[in-house]
């Protein structure tokens, strides 16, 4: 079944230089991974995190997936693609007081089969506990269950590919953006033997080492990994 997902992506995706008078000017070479370029719904690290999600979920038989995410979550437009494409059912529980059927987002979802139940923000934040949220998993027992984002060990194993897939490596820094971790988990990984410098760039405001990539990055891993904020005040 995965093969009928496969057929429709762009990989391996192509490396590309970046030109600018300022790398000029400092003599480095700064490149960018083209994962963007995978497939217009299921790109970038998402395709990275599904894959060997997918595979477990073929694996186990189970007849759909269900994940979680809010009303502009391109994670849940990519469970729902890969699931489209796979044959399998999904679900999606979303972040929502309102759910707004003219937003584009949820249109996709609806277009590409997901079924969605939508859950107040409350009940959402909590949602391991959430008696609500559970009822719905219960409902849907075999359903396969993917986190929020994406990450677990399994997302893991699909992001490192991104790296194997560089030819010639020879990289001393790689930046990623940083949202459940599973991205910077799985570079820091997988360039552990080229002992490379990653760079996560955080939207997010404070304490961020509770989220879900840091509880799978060795001790050794973490020395190499800076986490600098991004220039948005959110």
């Amino acid at each position: 079944m995965l093969h009928k997902i496969e057929q429709h992506l762009l990989l391996p995706t192509p490396v590309s230089q970046i030109s600018h008078t300022l790398y000029n000017q400092k003599e480095i070479s700064v490149s960018i991974k083209r994962d963007e370029l995978i497939h217009p719904d299921i790109c970038g690290n998402k395709w990275r995190k599904l894959k060997y999600n997918l595979k477990e979920a073929i694996k186990k038989n189970s007849p759909g997936i269900i994940t979680y995410g809010g009303m502009f979550s391109n994670h849940l437009v990519a469970v729902a693609a890969a699931g489209y494409y796979a044959g399998l059912a999904t679900r999606g529980i979303v972040r929502s007081y309102n759910p707004d059927i003219e937003n584009p987002t949820i249109q996709k979802l609806l277009s590409l089969g997901m079924q969605l139940e939508y859950v107040s923000p409350i009940d959402y934040k909590g949602k391991e506990e959430s008696k609500i949220i559970n009822e719905i998993i219960r409902r849907h027992k075999d359903f396969f269950v993917i986190p929020e984002g994406g990450t677990n060990e399994l997302s893991l194993n699909g992001v490192t590919e991104s790296i194997t897939e560089i030819k010639d490596y020879n990289f001393s820094h790689i930046v990623v953006g940083l949202g459940t971790g599973g991205t910077m988990a799985g570079v820091l990984r997988a360039t552990r033997d080229y002992k490379t410098k990653v760079i996560a760039v955080s939207p997010f405001k404070g304490a961020i080492t509770d989220i879900e990539g840091f509880s799978r990055i060795s001790d050794d891993d973490h020395k190499r990994l800076e986490v600098v904020p991004s220039c948005l005040d959110v």
